[in-house]
């Protein structure tokens, strides 16, 4: 009775095992088209909330569709958790990725691209003001003892290759 029930009452975005378990938990018939549970953005570590925002690519609208909640309740929730708007604390934690990305990277043009930069330049400006050097400074460069290493290994293939050449 209850898997008919929830094939005729399910519309076409709701799963019939929804239906079945709400039907099961004894929720009126009238709140079936809700989902069976919404997560809150509560008790949550920065840390955690920092995984969510670049799983949502650091969208305030996406974090606001997986808690199921309103972007404006998002933003009440920041300001009485993290004191600052979700638009700024994304913005720092987009930063901040791009900094640790830059570390191991040897393009920050690639950098701005995956973090969803439209422009170079935006990113270039962001950063600049963020942390008051050009974002290539950051970029992965070898140590002077790797450059001298790479150096010599490349005066000895090419006396190499000049010798059998000679020959």
């Amino acid at each position: 009775m209850i898997e008919n029930l929830a094939r005729t009452l399910s519309p076409g975005g709701q799963s019939t095992e929804q239906y079945r378990a709400c039907a099961v938990a004894g929720r009126p018939l009238a709140n079936l088209h809700r989902p069976l549970a919404r997560a809150r953005p509560t008790g949550f570590d920065e840390h955690t909330l920092r995984q969510l925002a670049r799983a949502c690519d650091y969208d305030a609208q996406r974090i606001s569709r997986h808690f199921g909640i309103s972007v404006r309740h998002l933003q009440r929730w920041f300001n009485a958790h993290l004191a600052s708007t979700p638009s700024v604390w994304l913005a720092e934690q987009r930063l901040q990725h791009a900094r640790e990305l830059l570390a191991s990277s040897s393009s920050v043009k690639e950098v701005a691209y995956a973090l969803g930069f439209n422009h170079v330049s935006h990113f270039s400006r962001d950063f600049r003001r963020r942390f008051g050097h050009r974002p290539s400074t950051e970029l992965k460069r070898p140590r002077g003892g790797e450059v001298l290493v790479a150096a010599l290994q490349f005066s000895e293939s090419a006396l190499e290759s000049s010798a059998l050449a000679a020959s």
